[in-house]
C-alpha cells in the first residue's frame, strides 16, 4: 500500500510493508544506506549470521520534508519506522571483544532512535569457558548527531574467571 504525490519542492511519500524470514545478510544488502545512518552502519559491521523471522516498515513522510531533509532540517520520528526480529543471530558488541552467539532480538528504528534488545538467553565464549547472557540492549536514543552515541548494557552469569577475562579485553 503506498502513496507519492503532492508537494511543491519534493512529493509526500506513504506506504508500508512488511516481510517474512530472510537471511540477516539480505537485510544488510536491502537497508537503503541514507536511512537510519548510523544504526545501519552498526547493523552492517555488527550482526552477523541467523536470520530476520520477521520484518515491517512504514514510511510517512509528508510533501516538502524531504527537500526540507536536504536542507539539514532533520526527519521527525514518524517519517519513518522499521520493526524486526532476529533469531540465532550473532554480533559483535565493542571492539576485539567476543561476540554473543544464539541470540534473538527485536529492532525497532525511526529517525531518531534505534533500540536492539535481546529476547532470550544468548552465549558468550572466552578461553576461560562459556558465559551466559541473560539479558541486552543497544540502545541509541539520537541518531541525528555524529558520531551518535549508544548504551551498551549485557547481563551476564559465569564463571568469575570467565567473566574476569572477559572484563580484560581492550
Amino acid at each position: 500500500v503506498g502513496y507519492i504525490g503532492g508537494g511543491t519542492e519534493s512529493p509526500g511519500i506513504r506506504l508500508a510493508g512488511s516481510s517474512g524470514a530472510i537471511p540477516v545478510r539480505a537485510l544488510k544488502s536491502l537497508w537503503p544506506p541514507f536511512v537510519g545512518k548510523g544504526a545501519r552502519n552498526w547493523v552492517v559491521e555488527n550482526l552477523h549470521d541467523g536470520v530476520v523471522s520477521e520484518a515491517r516498515f512504514s514510511v510517512d513522510i509528508r510533501p516538502d520534508e524531504i527537500a526540507s531533509a536536504i536542507r539539514g532540517k532533520p526527519l521527525p520520528p514518524r517519517a519513518y519506522e522499521l520493526d524486526f526480529n532476529v533469531e540465532d543471530v550473532s554480533f559483535s558488541y565493542l571492539g576485539d571483544m567476543p561476540p554473543v552467539s544464539g541470540a534473538d532480538a527485536t529492532a525497532r528504528l525511526n529517525p531518531k532512535v534505534f533500540d536492539l534488545s535481546l529476547t532470550g538467553p544468548a552465549d558468550l565464549n572466552v578461553g576461560r569457558g562459556r558465559i551466559a547472557v541473560t539479558g541486552g540492549r543497544f540502545y541509541v536514543d539520537d541518531l541525528r548527531p555524529e558520531p551518535a552515541i549508544g548504551q551498551i548494557t549485557l547481563g551476564l552469569s559465569g564463571d568469575a574467571a570467565a567473566i574476569s577475562e572477559l572484563l580484560n579485553y581492550e
